[in-house]
């Protein structure tokens, strides 16, 4: 058998230029799609602490929000105040909550603070904002349902469970 040629290292560096020259563009498309998902957490985050400064400089600010908002006579104007379940596309309750504070800037679409309850016992679990357009054409093709007080919203979620089980025993019948 002839002996193995090996190539000098200037000629094995040639022959390894072409893919170290594609793996830098890929690493340097990479790094850019990278810098570019930063700078946009970084401005989301930017535009999620402007709104949590325009609460904290709200004059009620370290008052708890729902017993203030839920406790107001009623305003036709505003949802603050009101209480919800978000339903899924089969009309199950995803989400239920109450409205604490449109808190969007004058002029712009609303963006509201609502506070989530859990379903075992109605306790609040923690508060985050829905846009508008969320509640108005939600992606998943489900719906929000607003009700008047937490009495309206849990009636009409024993309704539905009744409706629901109705339902049901009807469809065994036939």
């Amino acid at each position: 058998m002839p002996p193995v040629k090996r190539p000098t290292p200037d000629q094995a560096l040639t022959a390894a230029l072409p893919a170290l020259s594609r793996l830098l563009e890929a690493a340097a498309q990479w790094l850019e799609g990278v810098n570019e998902s930063r700078l946009k957490i970084e401005a989301q985050a930017a535009e999620n602490q402007a709104t949590m400064d325009q609460l904290a400089a709200s004059p009620d600010h370290g008052r708890e929000r729902e017993s203030d908002v839920t406790t107001r006579p009623f305003n036709c104007q505003s949802l603050n105040g009101s209480w919800f379940h978000k339903l899924d596309a089969d009309g199950k309750v995803e989400l239920q909550g109450s409205i604490i504070a449109d808190v969007a800037p004058p002029g712009q679409p609303g963006i509201y603070l609502v506070e989530l309850h859990q379903w075992m016992d109605g306790r609040s679990a923690y508060q985050t904002l829905i846009p508008l357009r969320a509640m108005t054409e939600p992606e998943d093709g489900g719906s929000w349902r607003f009700y008047d007080d937490d009495q309206w919203m849990r009636m009409a979620h024993l309704d539905r469970k009744a409706l629901a089980v109705d339902n049901v025993n009807r469809q065994e019948v036939t």
